[in-house]
Order: C-alpha cells, then sequence, then structure tokens
C-alpha cells in the first residue's frame, strides 16, 4: 500500500519517537560532531590552522550540537503534533 509523503513522515517520527528524546539527541549530536571530528584533524594538517583554534571549535560543536538537536525534536514534535490535530479534525468532519 502507498502512503503519501505526510503519512510517511507520521509514522517515521512515531518510531523515532518511540526511542525516545534522549536517544534522539545523542544520535544527532553524533551526527553532527563526527564529521567534524574527522575533518578538523584534516583541516589542522592541509590549511595549517592552530591544534587550539581545532579543539575549541570541536569542544563549541560538543556543546551546541545537543541544544541543535533539541530544537530539532521540538520543531519535529510541534509538526507531528499539527498532524495528528488535523487528523483528528478531519475524522470529526467527515462523522
Amino acid at each position: 500500500m502507498f502512503l503519501s509523503h505526510r503519512q510517511q513522515r507520521l509514522q517515521s517520527w512515531e518510531r523515532i519517537r518511540a526511542k525516545g528524546k534522549l536517544r534522539f539527541i545523542a544520535d544527532m549530536t553524533i551526527q553532527w560532531a563526527l564529521p567534524l571530528a574527522v575533518g578538523l584533524p584534516l583541516m589542522y594538517f592541509l590549511l595549517n590552522i592552530s591544534f587550539l583554534y581545532m579543539l575549541l571549535t570541536f569542544i563549541f560543536v560538543l556543546v551546541v550540537a545537543p541544544f541543535a538537536a533539541l530544537v530539532e525534536w521540538w520543531k519535529n514534535e510541534g509538526a507531528y503534533t499539527a498532524e495528528k490535530l488535523d487528523r483528528r479534525m478531519d475524522s470529526v468532519n467527515k462523522g
């Protein structure tokens, strides 16, 4: 059975949501920090940036990434709640 994009997004978020907020935030933090952990030493080598700058940038990302992931959670939760309310109103209007 084919699902609309809205239904797929709703089901996808329900699966992510079932795993929990903390896991989502940890996963997103890792997804954002891991490329930087690989890229910064490469930049350090190729562009000759200072080790202190590299270290401070990585620490900054490790501090900011969880907050960015939390904002992403709130955004997705708001869209999920709005979609659930729309579906509820559609069912009420049809009945």
